[in-house]
């Protein structure tokens, strides 16, 4: 998960993936400049927070806990 420092929505995606379970890494693009870099012209992303979801190989950007909560009933149902 790409953030930066008082982030509102940052803040709320972060306590969705932890309320859903999900391990993350946080990386905060503004220590970061080459994470800046990769947001910006390898996905696109002009705001944050953005997650990545590396075994589905798609991203989003916002705080969408639709997304988070669609991606972790898929990973349950493929434990189940």
């Amino acid at each position: 998960m790409y953030t930066r420092p008082s982030c509102q929505p940052c803040a709320y995606t972060k306590r969705a993936l932890i309320k859903q379970g999900v391990d993350f890494t946080e990386v905060d693009i503004t220590e970061d400049p080459q994470a800046f870099e990769y947001l910006k012209f390898h996905l696109g992303a002009q705001e944050v927070p953005v997650v990545v979801v590396m075994e589905r190989a798609d991203h989003w950007t916002g705080a969408r806990e639709e997304k988070i909560r669609e991606w972790t009933d898929q990973m349950k149902s493929k434990t189940d």
